[in-house]
């Protein structure tokens, strides 16, 4: 909306923008990352993304808006990302059909999951999406937040990686539109390289000057920046996109042109225009992708860095052209010392590597003209470098380079960093010039950069045996805790004098941060150990100049332990004995006993035997060989054969001979014979109580626990009794195995029972087993069904009504577990033990048990629930479930408002309203009771109790009779058997304003010309209160509240004195035309005259004029007066011919609040033109005006600023100035 004043005009533009509304989101978050900078992501299950920090501030501040319902405001989803699937868009299902303006978009990508996951150390919070572009086809996606660390600053990455999925190839790209919110800035100005703009621009990759390294956006300004957000768009990890555009989120009606948040791909260019709700579009063109392939298409990060530091200076003068003498600027750069982070070698050798990312640094700089002169050829310029920076430009214009007053621009500062190998931190003097000449301010960069030393470890080494006389060679471990690839430089045997070692082959190169070996070769002599000591020399270097190197050696000392020693075995043995696995009696083993070489010289087995063959039952295998050469380090082998006719645990003995150490080895051998048997679980198999003339099965385990296969020939039943048994023919059971044998009885009689069956097995031996059993018809009989009649629905009300009956009817205890509902409404009753008592129950033969019924009706009309009960015992006969039937009511209260505010209601009157109750239920309902607590001024002449049927609705009367003046409230409750439809508010409130109401009037004044005439004004009570007079003004003189009015009639006739009268004591501010009155009502009484003022009577060019009253406020705003005009009359006497002719221009035009109004004199036409500061015509349009008539002046859309409205008439033209302000 609009409001405006002349003189002082302003305007108010309200805009609500609505969003969806929501309920609680699923999501995940990542909180306070990356201290200091305390960065948040949030990740909703509709695909949905924001960015807040507590950086600097307990308050949390916004980088990527996000609106979650709090606040009263709608939920609201501003940021996304589109797909394009061959040149089809698929977007986030939370977004606009572009044809329709209402969700859900054509092509909605499915969000399947929300998940976290943890790579290379760093949380991520991820959504999988889907794309499915045709029948039988997918394309997979998965959209990624995470925290990223960087010497700028911290960062929230945000990454699409594509999985096509399909079975075709496909082009597939991304867009991703990022509503940005710096704290509580959402226009934010976006700076570059390239510029600093608040006006939609954009870069595209392949067009110069192609796409900026980052842009930044601040949360104040350029002289106050606050919270600094910064985007990289070009750095390691991250994929440049092809296009970045800035501008207005939002539609900008009055050009018409659709904001940000509607760009489906590529088809809006930037506006040119300044924008009002910032954002950033980033789009990567579509790549083709093979079917079943992976690839992270999109990649860019948002974050912050230290807050913005501001310097001004003002300089120059004299030597300046074009800028006025000198300057004052205003800069914001870094606020801290930037930082370059070190990059890992990965490949030696690898060409255009550099151990810093980035090896050349640009500070950008917000460059503000503070001062009253245009400034020309604004530039950066670098001061002497120190040794380990080089310059890329030394002097870098300001963009732009020509800055008006207040206009900010952006400049660089860009040089190269040299590897270092200790830690340095660089202060570099910078200038900012103008003019010719003018150097306004001067400044430093401070740049920290790690030295890169490495440092070295060689591993102590053993070697292993080597037999004297003989040599070897070996490998000694260095490893390199560095970041860029060094060459071995030296590696010397510096001890003992004379050591049997020296260092042989190539020296190698170590890898970053890797390992890598220098060969040494010994030649023992004799059989010991000797401590060799190695020195390995690596060489580090900086090279600050051409021919300016500084080496560094790393040396490490390394320990290598040579062995000389002649052959040794031993066996190798599981403990002292060498155990076969067990096996049956005349089956035969073979297994093998290894015999290492510990020694450095060849081994020879030169004879083996038994010297204990257990009687014959070990001997060796034919297998083994002697005699048998074992080289250095390796294993051979004896084989051993077992076998034995009878069952036992047998130990023998293997002895072996060397001329190695200790010459002779003897080694115990021992083997399990096993004879075939069999075990079952017991004599007895006792089956629970089963059915008559009903098979029962039961089975037990058959266990072989021994070595061998063991036969069994058969199982048979012994007699006639009704059992059957599987298997029963002959049957193997394997070594250390079991066999489940299945028992079925079907018993024909009640009571107990026996039966035996016997497994016959000549290997094992025979064995009886019994089957004891107890058989009876197991059955119970329950009520079928119960009819409960009609049920009141409540959640807090129980009713125990009827019983139900479970009878035993069998020889057999039967115990019921529990009870199981269903049905059409299983919750609605319930089956349960007097005095409360748990299931379980145990209903013994013959017996019953009582059980009631619980109901909890949950709805109205013909409800059914089955009780089906639960039994331990498997019953002979199925039991039928209770179906219970009841009839729910539910008596279902409705007022159509809760909140009745009926507005104004004069003081003395009496105002009548009704509110609809309802019965929404189907059974009667009763209001008992209403009880209303607060004003006294509502009544309700309806009789109590009121009666509703079901369906039935009744309007309640309410009167309304005020007993003060302002607002009046009270709050009602109702008292009533039913239950409330909406049961969140069962109060009844009702809220009026109390004011005053009667008629401010003027009457006919007949005046002479040349004296001073009284104009009275009145105020009586009218026909809508019961006040009278007396007590009208004893009621505003109680209120003691300003009461102003304004008395206006032709100022050729009249001129206001300040003389006022009548029942308000207060004051007359006389103007043209005009009197205005302010005062409070004082003196109470039957008079009617609230105010007399007086008035010189003019002659004037005519001898009538209306009198017209405008009331602004009486009883502290609480009125509904109405005004009533009166008629000023005036004569003179015919000797006088005097006469005054003042200019008589028809209207008059005059403010009042936020109205621009007309006032005709006269009637006719008039012309009403708006103007700008300028002159140019905004509007122009006639209006007729009758005499006395008061018309509104309509301002021209869309306009602001200074403004001047003139009014042309007949007699003459009237103007007035005019400020607009648009909100």
């Amino acid at each position: 909306m609009k409001a405006l004043t002349i003189a002082s005009l302003y305007v108010v533009v309200a805009c609500v923008v609505l969003g969806n509304s929501a309920g609680a989101q699923t999501m995940l978050e990542l909180n306070d990352q990356l201290p200091p900078y305390l960065l948040s992501a949030r990740l909703l299950n509709n695909g949905h993304f924001s960015i807040t920090t507590n950086y600097t501030t307990d308050t949390t501040k916004t980088l990527i808006y996000r609106e979650d319902g709090a606040g009263n405001r709608p939920v609201n989803y501003t940021s996304h990302v589109h797909i394009k699937i061959d040149d089809v868009v698929y977007q986030l299902p939370y977004e606009i059909d572009r044809t329709t303006d209402l969700p859900p978009p054509p092509n909605p990508l499915i969000v399947q999951d929300l998940f976290r996951d943890t790579v290379q150390g760093r949380p991520r919070i991820n959504t999988r999406l889907l794309a499915i572009p045709s029948a039988g086809d997918s394309v997979k996606l998965v959209f990624t937040m995470e925290p990223v660390q960087r010497p700028s600053g911290g960062f929230i990455r945000l990454s699409v990686r594509v999985d096509n999925s399909g079975i075709v190839p496909h082009s597939i790209g991304v867009l991703m539109l990022v509503d940005t919110k710096i704290g509580k800035n959402d226009r934010a100005p976006i700076g570059t390289a390239f510029g600093y703009s608040g006006i939609e621009s954009q870069y595209r990759r392949n067009t110069a000057p192609g796409i900026p390294e980052f842009w930044i956006a601040l949360e104040g300004t350029p002289l106050a920046p606050g919270l600094t957000a910064r985007g990289n768009l070009r750095a390691s990890e991250l994929i440049e996109p092809d296009r970045f555009l800035f501008g207005n989120w939002v539609d900008d009606n009055s050009t018409g042109i659709p904001g940000l948040y509607k760009v489906m791909w590529d088809e809006r260019i930037p506006s040119g225009l300044s924008f009002t709700d910032s954002a950033i579009l980033l789009l990567w063109e579509q790549q083709k992708l093979a079917a079943r392939t992976r690839k992270l298409l999109a990649a860019t990060e948002i974050g912050l860095v230290d807050s913005l530091s501001v310097s001004f200076g003002t300089g120059g003068g004299g030597g300046g052209s074009g800028g006025g003498g000198g300057g004052s600027l205003g800069v914001a750069g870094p606020g801290g010392c930037m930082r370059v982070a070190t990059v890992i070698e990965d490949t030696c050798g690898k060409a255009g590597y550099s151990p810093y990312a980035p090896d050349t640094v640009t500070s950008l700089f917000l460059v503000t003209n503070t001062g009253q002169n245009l400034l020309n050829n604004v530039r950066v310029e670098l001061g002497a470098l120190p040794a380990g920076i080089r310059p890329l430009v030394q002097t870098t214009q300001v963009i732009p380079a020509a800055l008006t007053v207040d206009q900010t621009g952006v400049g660089l500062a860009s040089f190269e960093v040299v590897p270092r190998l200790y830690d340095q931190t660089y202060t570099i003097p910078i200038a900012f010039m103008a003019n010719a000449s003018d150097t306004i301010l001067q400044s430093t960069v401070c740049v920290i950069v790690p030295g890169i030393l490495g440092k070295i470890d060689g591993a102590n080494t053993v070697t292993l045996p080597v037999c004297p006389g003989n040599r070897d060679t070996f490998d000694i471990p260095v490893k390199l805790d560095g970041i860029r690839c060094l060459p071995m430089y030296r590696a010397t045997v510096i001890a003992p004098s004379g050591a049997p070692a020296s260092i042989v082959g190539p020296l190698p190169v170590l890898p970053a941060n890797g390992s890598a070996s220098v060969q040494i070769e010994s030649a023992p002599l004799s059989e010991q150990q000797t401590d060799v000591y190695v020195q390995i020399v690596v060489r580090d270097w900086e090279s600050l100049a051409p021919g300016d190197t500084t080496w560094v050696e790393l040396i490490d000392t390394v320990k290598v332990t040579i062995v000389g020693k002649h052959a040794e075995v031993q066996a190798l043995t599981a403990g002292d004995t060498l155990v076969l696995p067990r096996i049956c009696v005349r089956d035969t083993m073979v297994d093998s006993m290894q015999i290492q070489n510990v020694g450095g010289c060849d081994a020879t087995i030169t004879n083996a035997r038994l010297s204990n063959d257990a009687g014959g039952v070990f001997t060796l295998n034919t297998k083994t060989v002697i005699p048998q050469t074992i080289a250095r380090g390796a294993r051979g082998q004896l084989f051993v054969q077992a076998s034995s006719a009878i069952a036992g645990t047998f130990v023998g003995e293997i002895e072996f001979s060397s001329p190695a150490k200790p010459v002779v080895i003897r080694v115990p051998v021992k083997i399990e014979v096993d004879k075939p048997a069999y075990s079952v679980q017991g004599d007895t198999l006792y089956m629970d109580t089963i059915c008559t003339n009903a098979t029962t099965a039961k089975s037990f385990d058959l266990a072989n626990i021994t070595g061998c296969d063991i036969l069994i020939d058969s199982v048979r039943i012994l007699g006639t009794d009704p059992a059957a048994i599987s298997p029963q023919t002959s049957f193997l059971v394997g070594p250390k195995s079991t066999l489940s044998i299945s028992v079925a009885v079907t018993p024909v009689v009640q009571g107990a029972w026996t039966s035996t069956f016997r497994i016959f097995s000549a290997e094992g031996g025979n064995r009886d087993i019994t089957v004891v059993g107890y058989s009876a018809d197991k059955s119970l009989n329950v009520t079928d069904s119960i009819y409960m009649g009609r049920q009141r629905v409540s959640q807090n009300m129980v009713y125990v009504l009827d019983s139900v009956v479970i009878s035993n009817n069998s020889q057999t205890p039967l115990t019921i577990t529990g009870v199981q509902y269903g049905g059409q409404n299983p919750t609605d009753a319930t089956l349960e033990l007097p005095g409360g008592q748990p299931w379980p129950i145990t209903i013994l033969p013959l017996q019953g048990q009582t059980c009631f019924v619980t109901s909890r009706t949950q709805g109205i009309g013909e409800r059914r629930t089955l009780a089906i009960l639960q039994t331990r015992e498997q019953l002979c006969a199925p039991i039928l479930p209770v179906t219970i039937v009841q009839y729910g009511v539910q008596p279902l209260l409705d007022i159509e408002r809760h909140d009745i505010q009926k507005g104004s209601v004069c003081y003395g009157g009496v105002a009548d309203t009704t509110v609809t109750i309802r019965n929404l239920g189907n059974e009667a309902l009763s209001i008992n009771k209403i009880t209303c607590t607060g004003s006294n001024a509502f009544t309700l002449p309806e009789p109590l109790p009121i009666r509703l049927d079901s369906g039935e609705e009744k309007q309640l009367a309410i009167r309304l009779s005020p007993t003060r003046i302002g607002p009046d409230a009270c709050e009602c409750t109702v008292q009533t058997n039913a239950d409330w439809f909406t049961v969140q508010d069962t109060t009844l409130r009702i809220g009026i304003v109390g004011v005053v109401c009667g008629t401010l009037w003027a009457d006919t004044v007949d005046a002479m010309v040349g004296t001073v005439s009284e104009i009275p004004i009145y105020l009586q009570p009218d026909e809508r209160t019961t006040l009278t007079q007396d007590s009208l003004f004893a009621v505003l003189a109680s209120q003691g509240t300003l009461t102003e009015f304004e008395v206006r009639t032709d100022s050729s006739m009249a001129r206001f004195t300040t003389d006022i009268q009548g029942l308000i004591s207060g004051t007359v501010q006389p103007v043209p035309g005009s009197a205005y009155v302010s005062g409070v009502p004082a003196v109470t009484g039957t008079v009617n005259e609230l105010a007399r003022l007086s008035a010189d009577i003019l002659l004037g060019s005519r001898l009538r004029s209306p009198i017209i009253i405008k009331l602004n406020t009486i009883a502290g705003g609480y009125f509904d007066i109405r005004t009533k005009d009166g008629l000023l009359r005036a004569d003179y006497c015919a000797f006088d011919q005097r006469r005054v002719t003042p200019v008589q221009q028809g209207v008059q035009l005059y403010t009042y609040g936020a109205d621009v109004s007309l006032i005709g004199f006269e009637s006719g036409t008039v012309l009403v033109q708006w103007h700008t500061l300028q002159g140019d015509l905004l509007s122009s349009q006639e209006m007729s005006v009758s005499a006395g008539e008061t018309v509104s002046v309509p301002v021209p859309n869309n306009s602001h600023g200074v403004l001047f409205v003139t009014v042309t008439g007949t007699n003459g033209v009237v103007q007035r100035s005019a400020v607009v302000h648009l909100h």
